[in-house]
């Protein structure tokens, strides 16, 4: 890949990653269930899937995250927990994300 095309790469993924981590400030406030396991044990995966072209997976470390997220067993929520706070939070956080997208890669491409 030229210089050129890989500096741009590098930076679509930093932006990415970047928009990444306001989605992830924002699902962390709405865990339901008050683990510091599950609070603290997730990554950011970012990954470059061709020429152009990133994907970004918040990835959580415990195998009850999607069983939280499916919202079984109830009776474990906090007060400020929403259900389905993963899809939630990615929705609130649309716009957000999508500025930091944009600020971050402004003047690369």
């Amino acid at each position: 890949m030229p210089a050129i095309l890989s500096n741009i790469q590098q930076n679509l993924s930093r932006a990415a990653y970047a928009a990444m981590t306001v989605v992830d400030g924002y699902q962390a406030t709405q865990i339901p269930i008050d683990t510091s396991a599950l609070a603290n044990n997730r990554t950011i995966e970012n990954t470059t899937t061709g020429e152009m072209s990133v994907k970004c997976i918040l990835r959580f470390n415990q195998d009850y995250a999607a069983a939280v997220h499916a919202k079984v067993g109830v009776n474990w929520k906090r007060p400020s927990a929403v259900d389905h706070w993963l899809a939630k939070a990615a929705a609130e956080s649309k716009d957000a994300a999508q500025k930091m997208f944009n600020d971050s890669i402004k003047g690369v491409i």
